[in-house]
């Protein structure tokens, strides 16, 4: 399967999303008590769902449940 430049920049752009969410965090592995706002943690997700689906859309048809 070949995935176009287009395609394979939409997957490179959230992968880096996704680390700088990552970098974003505190010092996570040190603070046990470690807490994140759920709104931030659904926006990632949300976000990254929606990049991956962006991507996989030209070569896989999800089932609309």
């Amino acid at each position: 399967m070949d995935f176009s430049r287009k395609d394979l920049n939409k997957i490179l752009a959230l992968r880096n999303f996704l680390i700088d969410s990552h970098k974003s965090c505190r010092d996570y592995k040190n603070n046990k008590n470690a807490i994140m706002r759920e709104i931030e943690h659904v926006q990632v997700l949300e976000k990254s769902i929606k990049g991956i689906d962006d991507f996989l859309k030209k070569y896989v048809e999800f089932d609309k449940k």
